[in-house]
């Protein structure tokens, strides 16, 4: 074997690998652009949650 053949069969063997991410890439970034942010609030303190069913802490009411 010579170096452009190694090559070769890494380069082929990197696509097919990456090739799998083509399905799911478009599906994560939908679920991404479905986020939603809430603020909750516990006396003084208040935090942002961010997810696709966001839900406060115990204890914490949202706003």
């Amino acid at each position: 074997m010579d170096i452009t053949t190694d090559i070769e069969v890494i380069k082929s063997y990197a696509e097919e690998e990456t090739g799998e991410f083509s399905f799911s890439i478009p599906l994560l970034e939908k679920e991404a652009a479905n986020s939603k942010t809430i603020i909750c609030v516990k006396g003084k303190v208040s935090k942002k949650v961010a997810g696709l069913k966001p839900v406060c802490p115990s204890g914490y009411k949202k706003k």
